[in-house]
């Protein structure tokens, strides 16, 4: 059993290596596609530069909150994550073993919520608000909007997660529902996307394509090499551990 787990991990330590090259051979080209690109004055759509890599920096202004149209819950942000629990037996029929576990699929499975937002003239597309980084919980719902969806709110005696549910208690097979949102609703950013029809898309290899605060071309393109250095690293950390863990549990075996 070592050996197959060993011989997993190597293969994944391989893999991510795999990946960190193709990074690495793909920096100098985004580099060079972000120094080209048009950096605007001011986030404005401008027809000469229709299907361009376009940076520009503005205030992010929500349109439409993220909803999440199955629970009928109205977020305060632009872009929010649903987290599902449910209330399951961890253990063994003889030894049952009762926790909260993740749900990643299904009806009410975990997922991304986005809703509307602009960035002077620009929209800004479904996928790239998907980018938006959710940073912390909602704690904040509609009361009136709850109990018209039958939700109750709770919480733990620590941490900052809301929960929402339709089940008092810890009920077996109950479900609770929790949200992540971003917090740059409102506030200004620095954007590098694509301009199609005066929507601005993700810009691809150029992650993050959504940077807060007001930056200069000079700082757009610091932070996108020191980003992608620190991209390098990590993953090369990361493959070097699987390798190690992997010939150790082979060896092991």
């Amino acid at each position: 059993m070592k050996k197959i787990i060993g011989t997993v991990l190597v293969l994944l330590g391989i893999g991510t290596g795999a990946l960190v090259w193709k990074m690495h051979t793909d920096m100098p080209k985004a580099q060079e596609q972000l120094a080209a690109a048009a950096f605007l004055s001011e986030p404005a759509v401008l027809l000469e530069n229709e299907g361009r890599l376009v940076v520009c920096s503005g205030t992010l202004e929500m349109t439409a909150p993220a909803v999440d149209g199955e629970l009928n819950v109205t977020l305060p942000s632009p872009k929010a994550e649903r987290l599902t629990e449910r209330y399951e037996n961890a253990g063994t029929a003889g030894k049952p073993k009762y926790e909260w576990r993740k749900v990643y699929s299904g009806a009410l499975g975990s997922r991304k919520l986005v809703g509307e937002a602009r960035l002077g003239t620009f929209v800004l597309a479904p996928e790239l608000l998907e980018t938006l980084p959710t940073p912390a919980f909602c704690q904040e719902f509609d009361g009136e909007e709850l109990a018209r969806a039958g939700l109750e709110m709770y919480s733990k005696l620590l941490g900052n997660e809301r929960y929402l549910s339709r089940s008092k208690g810890n009920v077996r097979g109950a479900l609770r529902f929790s949200y992540r949102i971003s917090n740059l609703g409102g506030r200004q950013v620095t954007v590098k996307a694509i301009q199609k029809d005066g929507v601005l898309h993700p810009a691809p290899d150029q992650a993050p394509c959504v940077l807060e605060g007001i930056l200069s071309r000079e700082e757009v393109l610091k932070d996108s090499e020191e980003s992608g250095a620190m991209g390098l690293a990590t993953g090369a950390v990361i493959a070097a551990l699987l390798l190690a863990a992997g010939v150790v549990t082979f060896c092991r075996g």
